[in-house]
């Protein structure tokens, strides 16, 4: 027959075991009551209190474990980890992303583009017209209509455009000599 104190470690440790696996404590066994009405008024009022207060350490545990959370929340904000992110790729690698990233959260008809965006749009537009068709249907990209409407600003006359070649120029600049040699064709002269 075993000893009364290896009986009452016995309830002491199944008590350890279900306060472990998440059964709130069983303050009421502990006093030897089975139901609350069978306490006594003060008795009563010492049991809500203690399960008031129950309630409270579970939540506050709750809000221990969210924290470190929210702290990193606070220290990161979205520009900072973009810019980590970002930092070792090319400038349209970066702007595409960011556009990405900035138009995904509004509706197809509120989205707004900025130059640098409706210029990347166009490149790729005039690079192959199909691939941006499709391209439109997976990524976030300024319409054709827009992109056109883009190039209808643009005032270029037929014929020369000092513009033009005051561009070809700054940039035939950059140049080394022996890259410099072009030929330029033209349809019509007069």
């Amino acid at each position: 027959m075993p000893s009364t104190s290896s009986a009452t470690k016995q309830s002491a440790s199944e008590e350890e075991r279900q306060n472990r696996e998440g059964k709130p404590c069983a303050l009421l066994k502990e006093v030897g009551v089975t139901r609350e009405i069978h306490l006594t008024p003060k008795a009563r009022t010492l049991y809500h209190r203690a399960t008031k207060l129950t309630k409270t350490v579970r939540t506050l545990k709750g809000r221990r474990s969210k924290l470190p959370r929210r702290q990193l929340y606070k220290q990161f904000n979205k520009d900072e980890v973009l810019d980590q992110i970002t930092s070792p790729m090319l400038n349209s690698v970066v702007t595409f992303v960011r556009c990405q990233i900035n138009q995904s959260t509004r509706k197809s008809h509120g989205r707004r583009y900025t130059l640098v965006e409706k210029i990347l749009g166009l490149i790729l537009h005039k690079q192959s017209g199909r691939a941006y068709k499709t391209m439109e249907k997976m990524f976030y990209l300024p319409s054709r209509r827009t992109l056109s409407t883009l190039l209808s600003r643009i005032p270029i006359n037929a014929g020369i455009n000092e513009p033009i070649f005051d561009n070809l120029k700054a940039n035939i600049m950059l140049l080394q000599p022996r890259d410099r040699l072009c030929t330029q064709c033209s349809t019509k002269w007069h």
